[in-house]
């Protein structure tokens, strides 16, 4: 199910089809990808928050009652863009010794090079079990039409053991895609807030 909202001012993209997945020493970076077809002003996410632990009995029964319904978040957030080299324009072509027109490996990892663009922390926000969670930043990051932006959340250890729902969106949304990574089961992001520059 696909949930479009518009508020004052921003526009809030929710995506919800979801699998468990969870965060520990092998997985504790999570990836999406967006793009989008216009100029718009990223100023939040949207992200799934933890599960409710399950305890296993005895521990179940006593801890019934006692169950906290809130924890603390802490994770990073970056934003990365396919890097550019300004000297391009000035380097000549390189050929291999045997003459052919091949691309070094050097060349290659250029060519797949990404630069961090944007970095947030979230540090001890209270944050309600299965519900979403919100973050929001003062300035809006700009985002350009038709260029692939890597979303990367990292958590910090305390999240480690912890049960996420992730959604799966590998879907086109009002000129906005969004594709997981493969080897992931899905994205910890549900949906961004933004503000649409051109109209």
């Amino acid at each position: 199910m696909i949930i479009m909202d518009e508020i004052v001012g921003q526009n809030k993209i929710k995506l919800d089809t979801y699998i468990e997945c969870s965060i520990d020493q092998d997985n504790y970076t999570w990836t999406v990808y967006v793009k989008c077809n216009r100029f718009i002003a990223l100023r939040g996410l949207i992200i799934c928050s933890r599960l409710t632990p399950n305890l296993s009995p005895p521990l179940a029964h006593y801890a019934l009652n006692a169950q906290p319904s809130e924890y603390s978040e802490n994770l990073q957030i970056e934003i990365l863009a396919p890097a550019r080299n300004a000297n391009d324009d000035q380097q000549q072509p390189q050929h291999a010794a045997d003459g052919s027109d091949g691309e070094s490996e050097e060349s290659d990892q250029e060519a797949n090079a990404e630069t961090v663009i944007w970095q947030h922390k979230v540090t001890k926000q209270p944050t309600r079990y299965n519900c979403d969670m919100n973050i929001e930043w003062g300035d809006g990051l700009m985002i350009t039409p038709d260029i692939e932006y890597k979303i990367r959340l990292i958590w910090h250890t305390d999240a480690f053991g912890s049960e996420y729902p992730c959604s799966l969106q590998s879907f086109l949304v009002d000129g906005i895609r969004f594709r997981d990574v493969p080897l992931q089961a899905g994205s910890l992001v549900k949906g961004l807030k933004f503000t649409n520059l051109v109209e």
